[in-house]
């Protein structure tokens, strides 16, 4: 049995060893994860998309065996998740889709890139990754030129004084 991942680095942008330190009882139906053991010993709450608690709902249920003996919500061979297993499973899944291979990290850079892309702030990207300083968020905010352009639209302040906000 093999426990699910990508989606949940991709939508949350946890770092791996939070994703693996899960417990069943951090996923909230509200529409977030608390990750209690953060870089530095920080907890925080993590908001994901429905579709995600959906999916890790379907996972308990039908993927992980009810009986395991640990609370740790993904589990491999009956035992919680470790790290090296997850980078074992990335790199499986990349060799399946004929891709070249992704770090756990590359999850957590793609979604603060893409957190960007659709519309979000870095201010707010701070919070979800945990970061003390802005500066560290600022790290994954490398966006190309059109980026900056789409940016630029949406936010000019001539926008407003042309008539066109």
């Amino acid at each position: 049995m093999t426990p699910p991942s990508s989606p949940y680095f991709f939508d949350s942008g946890v770092r791996a060893s939070e994703l693996a330190a899960l417990d069943l009882t951090d996923v909230k139906p509200e529409g977030y994860v608390v990750v209690r053991h953060g870089k530095g010993g920080k907890s925080r709450a993590v908001p994901v998309e429905r579709g995600t608690i959906k999916a890790i709902r379907l996972y308990v249920t039908t993927e992980r065996d009810e009986d395991a003996p640990h609370r740790t919500l993904f589990l491999a061979n009956g035992e919680p998740m470790a790290r090296a297993t997850l980078d074992k499973l990335l790199d499986r899944l990349c060799r399946l889709a004929d891709l070249p291979r992704l770090s756990a990290h590359a999850f957590r850079r793609g979604f603060g890139v893409q957190y960007l892309r659709n519309g979000g702030d870095v201010f707010t990207l701070q919070r979800i990754f945990g970061h003390t300083s802005l500066e560290m968020s600022n790290r994954y905010a490398l966006l190309n030129g059109d980026d900056l352009k789409q940016a630029h639209r949406r936010a000019s302040p001539m926008r407003t004084v042309n008539g066109e906000g």
